[in-house]
């Protein structure tokens, strides 16, 4: 990436599921992030109709198993990717909360609020 962009003056590159670019890339300036945008059906996540529409930032969700849908993938196919993908989720979410409460652990250390630390090293260790 950093090639094509330093060196080679690539003007677009698509690129689908690869986050890490989103912080390597962040603060420099000739390099835009934003995503397709789409229409999702209330409640029904299998009802989705993708737009011509360059939205703005990064994408909220992945649609990955809307678009093997789509594609025709067999049924029990996509009941295990869901299953993966929600288990993936739930570890990434389980890790962003690990993260947060470390950042309030320290804070409460750094203010001398030592019980406030102690109360939360006691929810951080039930994680």
């Amino acid at each position: 990436m950093k090639h094509l962009i330093d060196a080679s003056g690539c003007l677009v590159m698509f690129a689908t599921h690869y986050h890490s670019l989103l912080e390597d890339f962040r603060e420099t300036p000739s390099v835009r992030l934003g995503h397709m945008e789409c229409l999702v059906e209330e409640g029904k996540a299998s009802n989705i109709t993708f737009l011509y529409t360059l939205g703005e930032g990064v994408c909220p969700k992945s649609f990955g198993i809307n678009v093997a849908r789509l594609a025709g993938l067999p049924e029990e196919v996509l009941k295990i990717a869901e299953h993966k993908s929600s288990a993936f989720e739930e570890e990434l979410c389980g890790t962003v909360e690990e993260d947060k409460i470390i950042k309030e652990i320290t804070a409460a250390v750094e203010s001398g609020d030592i019980l406030t630390a102690e109360c939360l090293w006691d929810k951080l260790q039930q994680h």
